[in-house]
């Protein structure tokens, strides 16, 4: 029996839509319609009941799609052991980030760690937004995640691995490159702008502004667009959550640090809760915590 199988029949009866489904399984809506209908042939009874409009589950559907939720979640669970087995077996930490600057920059910080400390450590860096690093750490597909936002899941362990400060980031142009550093009241009047709220840095640069009577233009979805459009206009003065310590630099651009600004954000490194001490991850999380327990602390 084709496992995909199964897991599209799961999907089609938790969307009660062919359309939703098939979109979920990035398959079309035809071709999930084959798979549900093969999957019927070979159990040999009818899953569902076509007679009405829309999905429609029969009662032995229903009994199958019970025991499929049951099947799927014993072989994911034996797949992430399986992968855990081997990942600490071979020393490779599969690691994501999400797609900004201070994800930049925890690769770059993991990549100091493995060379300097790990050198029996191999990387697997993975780019994505904090929901789907969350999601590839459930399904064991990541080791270890380094996220803006805390991960609050009892299926995980989050600690604190970097202190961060707020910077601003200007062009060589403007008539701020020359500044070392910015108190909070200098940014008053200034044209500030950030990300937008749906990514975690906006999230969390939205009530620090608020907190200090500063307002700002929430547009960027991401640094490379920060970084462009910085460059592009002089006067912008773009504000960003940077580490206090291995922040990469800006290539074409001046990042001033805005003080007073630490103590409230971090870099958070995630696992799933199970990993021996001894895997690549956990020995590679271990040494990027404690050699930044100066600046985070536990």
């Amino acid at each position: 029996m084709d496992i995909e199988f199964l897991r599209y029949y799961k999907t089609l009866l938790e969307c009660r839509s062919y359309t939703k489904a098939a979109s979920e399984c990035f398959i079309s809506q035809s071709a999930l319609s084959q798979a549900i209908r093969s999957l019927e042939r070979e159990l040999g009874f009818d899953l569902i009941d076509r007679s009405v409009p829309g999905v429609s589950v029969t009662e032995s559907g229903e009994e199958f799609y019970r025991a499929a939720v049951a099947s799927l979640g014993q072989i994911d669970r034996a797949i992430a052991r399986c992968r855990e087995r081997e990942s600490a077996s071979i020393r490779t930490a599969r690691v994501g980030v999400e797609p900004s600057y201070l994800g930049f920059s925890a690769i770059s910080l993991v990549n100091e760690v493995a060379t300097r400390l790990l050198d029996d450590v191999s990387l697997e860096i993975t780019r994505a937004p904090r929901a789907s690093l969350i999601d590839q750490l459930k399904d064991g597909s990541v080791d270890l995640a380094f996220t803006v936002e805390p991960v609050e899941d009892p299926q995980f362990t989050c600690v604190k691995a970097v202190s961060c400060n707020v910077a601003a980031c200007v062009a060589p142009q403007s008539p701020y490159a020359e500044e070392t550093s910015f108190h909070i009241t200098d940014l008053i009047g200034m044209r500030l702008f950030t990300y937008n709220e749906q990514t975690s840095q906006g999230k969390l640069l939205k009530p620090w502004l608020t907190r200090n009577g500063l307002s700002s233009i929430y547009v960027f979805e991401d640094s490379a667009t920060l970084e462009s459009m910085v460059l592009v206009d002089t006067w912008i003065v773009a504000l960003d959550i940077v580490p206090a310590t291995h922040a990469m630099p800006r290539e074409g651009m001046r990042t001033i640090p805005v003080l007073e600004s630490g103590g409230e954000f971090f870099l958070y490194a995630v696992q799933r809760k199970g990993f021996s001490p001894s895997n690549a991850a956990s020995v590679l999380k271990s040494h990027v915590v404690l050699g930044n327990l100066g600046l985070a602390n536990l």
